[in-house]
């Protein structure tokens, strides 16, 4: 038998881990990148029969570098992060909103 192991590439890339819970259902993640451009990804559970979805949603960004994360919850919580360290893993699951940030760092 062959085993194919995939070792990969160069290209760049984040992983974005939402909590595990219903909140995350519907989330919507925005990666902006260094080139310009804005890749959207929603998290959606149950596709495919049996299966349960990971909370880890891996955004590809090729040549370019993610410059910030943007996740807006169903029920209207956003959470961001920025400049996330180049093929690694950013978790929303204990974040605090970014109003709530943004107050922190107002004072």
């Amino acid at each position: 038998p062959k085993a194919f192991i995939s070792e990969g590439g160069e290209a760049n890339y984040v992983r974005v881990k939402l909590k595990n819970t219903v909140s995350s259902i519907g989330a919507i993640v925005t990666a902006k990148l260094s080139d310009g451009r804005q890749i959207i990804r929603p998290f959606i559970v149950g596709e495919g029969l049996c299966s349960d979805s990971t909370h880890v949603i891996t955004i590809g960004a090729g040549e370019a570098t993610v410059s910030s994360l943007h996740v807006r919850l169903i029920d209207g919580t956003t959470m961001e992060a920025m400049a996330p360290a180049n093929k690694s893993t950013s978790s929303f699951s204990d974040a605090e909103p970014v109003e709530a940030t943004a107050k922190a760092v107002a004072q």
